[in-house]
């Protein structure tokens, strides 16, 4: 996402769609009652024969529902402004918003707000390629910003037990295994590419590894190699310093460090609802953590702007990835206080 103009003074957002990412963020930053306004099409009666045909125009809407799309995102309300006098004004009307789309938004601008942006604009330096593998099976995917997007499975025909009874089917196997990584590394391009596995697969896979792939890849132990696998290399702890810059990595070391204090009752560390508000209004928080799922809710939106007018800090959770959707589930809202 790019931001062309963020004026707070007038309310205004102006911001470009790069990625189907972007639709994520694009969500969550606006509300029933805002104004999107974006060039779209309506159909309209021309001619004689009021023949109905598709014109553009550039419209405003006050924002009263948000529905996905394949690869897109559409916003429905009452048209508030047109360039035309062909589109009645109060009439109802869809945007639809792609990647390219040019966007803008009046509504008042608070502190969630600016983090969502902050979030949507920072871009990664490095795409990162993740894979789990064990005899008979392996599963890829890409980190994204607040996800990880599944690229499929490998599955071999040969039985697991045959694939470990002989030295030539283990190399059957993982010759099969290394060409998918190829096939990965030309399709997606990732800089680097982490592979996680039980027992001493790792040393059989480094064994296999194409050249053009040694040094980017990188090498973790994990529990589980189905797909959830993929999850479990971004909260084990070797794989935090190759992720130290990357969003979601951030995030699960937050919650980790959150659950870790709740569960030593720590006194500076609090949950629910009712004592954070509590704690905010006295400025006794230091650090609020909100639920990206809570960020439409009228009074966790209060609770954030007072937590900024006392000059506390906030992250936003994003509930895409493991430690974000159990944090959700624990209810999606507390703080580190100062005292």
């Amino acid at each position: 996402m790019k931001v062309l103009l963020k004026d707070k003074k007038h309310n205004t957002l102006k911001i470009v769609i790069d990625d189907n990412e972007d639709y994520y963020y694009l969500d969550k930053l606006v509300n029933a009652g805002d104004k999107i306004k974006t060039v779209s099409y309506r159909k309209t009666k021309k001619g004689r024969k009021e023949e109905t045909v598709k014109k553009k125009y550039v419209i405003e809407i006050v924002l009263e529902q948000t529905i996905f799309g394949t690869n897109n995102l559409r916003f429905k309300g009452k048209i508030t402004w047109t360039n035309s006098d062909d589109v009645p004004l109060g009439s109802y009307h869809s945007l639809t918003v792609e990647q390219g789309s040019k966007i803008t938004i009046t509504k008042k601008i608070v502190k969630t707000d600016e983090e969502i942006l902050k979030k949507a604009v920072k871009t990664r330096k490095t795409k990162i390629a993740l894979s789990v593998i064990d005899y008979g099976e392996a599963h890829f995917g890409i980190l994204e910003k607040n996800k990880i997007r599944r690229l499929g499975s490998f599955e071999e025909n040969i039985n697991e037990r045959e694939i470990k009874k002989t030295e030539n089917n283990q190399k059957k196997y993982l010759k099969e295994y290394a060409k998918k990584l190829e096939e990965l590394n030309k399709q997606e391009q990732p800089g680097i590419i982490i592979i996680g596995s039980t027992g001493f697969m790792n040393e059989h896979v480094k064994k296999i590894m194409p050249d053009i792939l040694k040094k980017k890849t990188h090498y973790c132990k994990v529990s589980n190699t189905t797909q959830r696998g993929l999850q479990e290399i971004i909260n084990r702890d070797e794989t935090g310093k190759i992720l130290a810059e990357e969003e979601v990595s951030k995030e699960t070391g937050i919650i980790n460090l959150f659950f870790e204090k709740i569960g030593k009752k720590n006194s500076k560390t609090i949950y629910g609802l009712k004592i954070v508000k509590e704690k905010t209004m006295t400025g006794a928080v230091e650090t609020l953590l909100i639920s990206d799922e809570l960020l439409k809710n009228e009074e966790i939106r209060n609770i954030i702007e007072k937590n900024e007018e006392l000059s506390g800090k906030i992250e936003i959770i994003s509930s895409q990835h493991g430690k974000g959707e159990e944090f959700l589930k624990f209810g999606g809202i507390g703080a580190f206080l100062r005292y």
